[in-house]
């Protein structure tokens, strides 16, 4: 378990393939916004074509134009030429299907009832996030408290990244130092308080309930039901390179 543990947070032994996989969002990400987008877009039916939800949600989440265009093929090696963003958005569309988005013609998404009354929950309590938020200044500049439920905010982990930078708060390393270039400015936002856990009333601070963490850390401060803590990741991180210390010294032999 400790070997595996160990081998989970090796970033060497990610492939080409999966490091362009880490420069997006998981699909899980991509729900909300897209719920609240065709909600916004898809007139009195809540009702759009998937193919016009691409280019907003990229600009949502910062894609760049090659990462926007990629090929599925130069990920997946399956031969498609088709993006693979568009892939994603159509994996975070069918993992809400029947629930949030009901059945129509190939290509056209609509809402279900559920869908519209959960779009609009996200809505008002991003809105009300951003219009009724309590703001200070720290150290000259503006920072957003942030009242919200289950949304991932882009404001919060501007925030949040502001204080700390891309630096894994576990493990401490900053994905450009390792990768270079293609590592830069990318790093996961992980919420102290499990967002599950988070009532609608609850009041996200940015500077004290979300911490910058790499992919690999990220994975593992989830890998139990109850997430481990960061303080508890870095002694396991601690404990692991004892061992391997330990195991690299060699045996001393009386002579």
């Amino acid at each position: 378990m400790q070997d595996e543990f160990q081998n989970a947070l090796k970033p060497s032994q990610i492939s080409e393939a999966g490091k362009l996989i880490l420069r997006y969002p998981y699909y899980a990400e991509i729900i909300n916004p897209l719920l609240v987008y065709i909600y916004e877009n898809g007139g009195e039916s809540h009702t759009i074509r998937s193919k016009i939800t691409y280019k907003p949600l990229a600009d949502y989440f910062d894609l760049t134009e090659t990462d926007r265009l990629r090929p599925e093929d130069e990920i997946l090696k399956n031969g498609r030429k088709s993006p693979y963003w568009n892939l994603l958005v159509q994996r975070a569309k069918d993992s809400v299907y029947l629930r949030y988005i009901m059945p129509a013609a190939r290509g056209t998404w609509p809402l279900t009832n559920q869908g519209i009354g959960f779009a609009q929950q996200l809505i008002k309590n991003k809105y009300a996030s951003l219009n009724q938020a309590n703001i200070h200044l720290s150290e000259g500049e503006k920072t957003t408290y942030l009242s919200t439920k289950y949304e991932r905010s882009i404001i919060a982990r501007k925030i949040c990244i502001n204080k700390y930078g891309y630096k894994c708060s576990a493990c401490g390393i900053n994905l450009a130092d390792k990768y270079g270039r293609i590592g830069e400015d990318y790093i996961h936002i992980h919420h102290i308080v499990p967002i599950s856990s988070i009532g609608k009333n609850y009041i996200i601070n940015p500077e004290t309930d979300l911490v910058p963490v790499c992919p690999y850390c990220h994975a593992m401060l989830h890998r139990k039901n109850a997430p481990l803590t960061v303080d508890e990741l870095k002694q396991m991180l601690k404990k692991a390179e004892e061992q391997k210390q330990s195991k690299a010294q060699p045996i001393q032999t009386q002579d």
